[in-house]
């Protein structure tokens, strides 16, 4: 990961920003977003989903969190397996 996320640009318009794949954090350490409790991560997930994910807790190998779909942001409960790589 080379840079860390310090947005805005009118927070890279509200988010329609994708980082890039190679920015990511590498395979081997995803379950290390468990870590990051109240932040904004972008997740590959495994299966080919991706999207910007707001880590509210993990418990049990669970994210518990906000997921952006579209225009709103949905809760969602995604098991930290399922993470590829985040940003």
């Amino acid at each position: 990961m080379r840079n860390t996320l310090p947005l805005t640009a009118a927070q890279k318009n509200e988010l329609g920003f994708v980082p890039p794949g190679e920015d990511a954090l590498p395979r081997r350490d995803a379950a290390t977003v468990c870590n990051l409790r109240g932040c904004l991560v972008y997740i590959w997930e495994k299966g080919g989903r991706e999207y910007w994910y707001y880590v509210r807790e993990c418990r049990n190998g669970r994210l518990d969190g906000y997921r952006k779909a579209g225009g709103a942001w949905v809760r969602s409960v995604l098991p930290v397996g399922r993470v590829e790589r985040y940003y």
